[in-house]
């Protein structure tokens, strides 16, 4: 029996069934996290004491409020279950591609297709040196894949091959569609703790800054609620993603009958995966999320690797992180590649 057949039928139930668990929630949440904001606020800028007129203005307050909230997100989601694939497109600033635009990369991708009795997915392409990739579907079932420039430009075409296959996977577990709705319906309740945390904390601020900074501080105090939320919902992801990445790579390693390709390009695009910018909750599709931080969707790399390596049997290759291929075998050395290996010959 093929690693593809073996739970493939629990990856697609989890997958589906975690991802509609997760929307079905979220309004949940979100109604329970409105609450608790309307008390606090409440709490600290009301002199009246903890009686029950105070609780029953809460609640008042918060009748009010919740039909305009459910409506809201109501809105919301109708408007990214019919635009979530431009909403990705243009995230990602994504263009497709045509046979004649990139022949090499549409025939690995038909050929993979072919394989696995699929109709051949769009391809699109992401202007970028960053080197991740990600699948989607349509809600008339047609698949994407989207590649960036830089993957193409620094991994080998068998390590390509393998990024392609791994998405592939996804595919096949018929979780693109779902995954991804869920990932932008629920993304709304993270775009303002998103805000307080998008700093560049390299650098020193000034006097200017720095009061700036206390304000967003204790801004933030007053939306404690609002954080709850984000660190649960964030809960909930790692919970829906983190095995779905792995089941994935078991899906490449059978698709292409080449591990030791797969474990080159995980190696390859770590710590070269960051698209500057795409929201860190968006790069939550990729076959890599750099950001993931404490909440990390993602299984750490050597995970990944020692996984597939034990599968496989094969040890884990000894290629440096983030390493570029030999050009001799890269897939496609195009304008990113010429650019730096004409900037490193200025330098010598």
């Amino acid at each position: 029996m093929s690693l593809l057949s073996v739970g493939l039928s629990t990856s697609r139930w989890n997958s589906r069934n975690k991802s509609i668990l997760l929307m079905a929630a979220f309004p949940l949440l979100v109604l329970a996290v409105l609450y608790l904001q309307i008390d606090l606020l409440y709490t600290l800028f009301s002199s009246e004491p903890l009686t029950a007129m105070r609780e029953y203005r809460v609640q008042s307050a918060f009748k009010m409020t919740a039909p305009i909230v459910a409506l809201g997100l109501g809105l919301w989601f109708w408007y990214c279950l019919r635009n979530q694939d431009d909403l990705i497109s243009s995230l990602f600033r994504s263009h497709p591609v045509a046979r004649s635009d990139n022949p090499e990369l549409y025939k690995l991708v038909e050929n993979i297709a072919i394989q696995l009795g699929l109709e051949t997915p769009e391809i699109f392409t992401i202007p970028t040196t960053a080197r991740n990739a990600f699948a989607g579907s349509l809600a008339d079932g047609t698949n994407r894949i989207y590649v960036t420039e830089g993957l193409m430009e620094f991994l080998s075409k068998d390590e390509v091959e393998a990024v392609l296959a791994h998405e592939f996977g996804h595919i096949t577990a018929h979780d693109t569609r779902w995954v991804g709705l869920s990932i932008i319906f629920t993304n709304i309740l993270g775009a303002i703790p998103s805000q307080f945390a998008a700093h560049d904390k390299f650098d020193m601020p000034n006097a200017k800054e720095a009061e700036a900074g206390m304000q967003l501080f204790f801004l933030s105090l007053l939306l404690l609620p609002v954080w709850a939320g984000y660190i649960i919902i964030s809960v909930m992801r790692v919970f829906l993603l983190h095995e779905r990445e792995l089941d994935a790579d078991r899906a490449a390693m059978e698709i292409t009958k080449n591990p030791e390709a797969l474990m080159r390009a995980l190696l390859r695009i770590n710590k070269r995966a960051r698209i500057p910018y795409v929201p860190r909750e968006v790069m939550l599709l990729c076959i890599d999320n750099p950001q993931g931080g404490f909440f990390a969707t993602h299984p750490r790399l050597m995970y990944r690797l020692r996984m597939i390596s034990r599968l496989s049997g094969l040890p884990i290759p000894e290629v440096e992180r983030a390493s570029m291929a030999p050009v001799h075998k890269r897939f496609n050395p195009g304008k990113w590649a010429h650019r730096r290996s004409t900037t490193n010959k200025f330098k010598e």
